[in-house]
């Protein structure tokens, strides 16, 4: 913009302002004017040239408020300037928001100062324009934070305390209000002792707030199951929670946060469980004790049963007609499975009961091989499979309960030849780490893979190929997974429908392998 008094535009300040005013003031990074008592620009630092994009002979010699767009013809601005006292009259702080052509809308605090020349040639107003539009706008971002800060404490579920480096309250959220009952007025500047009280359930002693741990130790501390809040009215709540040390980036401790809610409830609910849970496991044990003792009392008679009806069948009492030994058979195979149902029975009440005793001894795996051939020939008989038994040489001695591993063995065995109709069972055994691996392997109708990892629970049943449970208790490998974990082995399955399953038993030759 020119000058419309008809002075042409100068950057020559008067008088003895001149020698060295210029130098200093083009070195400060603010945009700044020199005006005269009519407001009038008579010089302009270079840095007011480049931030508002305007030349010296637009802004030198022109009215304040003719600058620009006229940004600048603000009445107070002018009456500020034109009524400031000589000597030393200022103002302060004076915010402009203007959207200036070609920087935008900016937020400026100007500043000035009233300039007597020594030599009484002029009386001068110095302008200083601070661009604070950055600062308003952080400014404006971090008291949006607090607030959004404040808002998400305050709504919070979860009571807030948080303490200065000194463990003095500085804000409490209406939860922490409500839980200790005092408000946040009443709170602030107190020691956190005082507002937060709390104290173990079980002997009622008092207990350091984890506010000061966290001060104290710079790390995160939490509460105690047992802790007690007292509130202002003396009511007891049962609480957890934990402190952590506020830090900033640098890692200056500021105070520390504590976070806790209300385990009242949620106690009230797992003591009521535990005691549920113990009255379960009381009625368990009295159940497997009572099973335990029925089990022993059916074996003795039906072992009596088993026991004649084979010496009948081997014509002690006298020959026996072929319908008559075929009856006897019957008897003697149906007798038998009732004797192997009770025997797990009580196998299985005994391993929940804990009174399933263990008798390990040195044991070779080949000799075993053989007693078991010799117990399931029947079995393998009625089953019209065959069954083939094989020990590595030099296998070591595995210390362990014979009576028990027998017990493993022929259930494994005992399936396999169920569900084997074509093709046979192979039973073998080899060293392997510290111990023997024994497999059971069988070309039978094989286990579904999303029955693979159900088979080992108790009463489950795998389906056969026609979609009917096989028959049996379903105990059969529960009872033998439980029995090689109390031997110190493992089990493992593999099997692919149609084709066969695999199963691999593993047992340490001593029990500390």
């Amino acid at each position: 913009m020119r000058p419309t008094s008809g002075h042409e535009p100068t950057a020559v300040l008067p008088g003895s302002f001149q020698p060295y005013a210029r130098a200093i003031l083009d070195t400060v990074r603010e945009p700044m004017l020199v005006l005269d008592e009519a407001c009038r620009v008579v010089w302009a630092n270079r840095r007011f040239f480049q931030t508002f994009q305007v030349a010296p002979d637009e802004t030198v010699g022109a009215l304040l408020q003719e600058l620009g767009n006229g940004q600048w013809d603000i009445p107070e601005l002018i009456r500020l300037v034109a009524d400031l006292p000589a000597g030393d009259g200022h103002f302060d702080d004076f915010e402009v928001i203007h959207d200036f052509p070609g920087i935008g809308t900016r937020v400026m605090l100007l500043n000035a100062r009233q300039i007597q020349l020594e030599d009484g040639s002029a009386q001068l107003t110095l302008l200083a324009l601070e661009d604070v539009s950055e600062r308003r706008l952080a400014e404006r971002v971090v008291r949006e934070r607090e607030a959004w800060l404040d808002l998400t404490l305050r709504s919070m579920g979860d009571a807030v305390v948080v303490v200065g480096t000194a463990g003095d309250v500085t804000f409490m959220n209406r939860e922490a209000e409500r839980f200790t009952g005092m408000t946040m007025r009443d709170a602030l500047g107190r020691d956190v002792a005082d507002v937060i009280v709390l104290k173990r359930a079980d002997t009622g002693n008092r207990i350091e707030s984890p506010l000061r741990r966290a001060l104290r130790d710079g790390a995160v501390s939490g509460l105690a199951n047992d802790t007690l809040l007292v509130t202002r009215n003396g009511r007891e709540v049962r609480v957890a929670g934990s402190g952590a040390p506020i830090r900033s980036a640098t890692g200056t401790l500021h105070g520390a946060v504590m976070i806790f809610h209300d385990v009242t409830v949620h106690h009230r609910a797992q003591m009521a469980l535990q005691q549920a849970k113990e009255a379960a496991e009381a009625a368990n044990r009295t159940k497997s004790e009572f099973l335990a003792s029925m089990s022993h009392e059916l074996r003795t008679p039906l072992s009596v049963i088993v026991g004649y009806t084979d010496l009948l069948i081997e014509n002690v009492s006298g020959p026996l007609a072929d319908s008559e030994r075929e009856i006897l058979g019957r008897v003697r195979r149906q007798a038998a499975e009732l004797l192997d149902l009770i025997t797990a029975m009580l196998d299985l009440s005994r391993l929940e009961a804990g009174r399933l005793p263990l008798n390990p001894t040195d044991v070779r795996i080949e000799v075993l091989f053989d007693e078991i051939r010799q117990d399931l020939v029947w079995v393998v008989e009625r089953s019209g499979t065959s069954c083939t038994w094989r020990a590595e040489p030099s296998l070591p001695l595995v210390f362990t309960d014979a009576g028990r591993l027998k017990v493993v063995i022929k259930n494994l065995v005992g399936n396999a030849l169920k569900f084997t109709t074509q093709g046979g069972v192979a039973v073998d055994a080899r060293a392997r780490g510290t111990g023997v691996e024994i497999r059971v392997t069988d070309t039978g109708i094989g286990i579904p893979p999303q029955a693979l990892a159900l088979i080992f629970e108790p009463f489950r049943q795998v389906e056969t190929t026609s979609g009917s449970a096989a028959a049996g208790t379903g105990l059969g490998l529960h009872i033998v997974k439980r029995l090689l974990s109390l031997l110190g082995g493992t089990i493992e399955v593999e099997s692919v429908v149609g084709r066969g399953t695999t199963f691999r038993l593993w047992l340490p030759t001593r029990p500390d392998a």
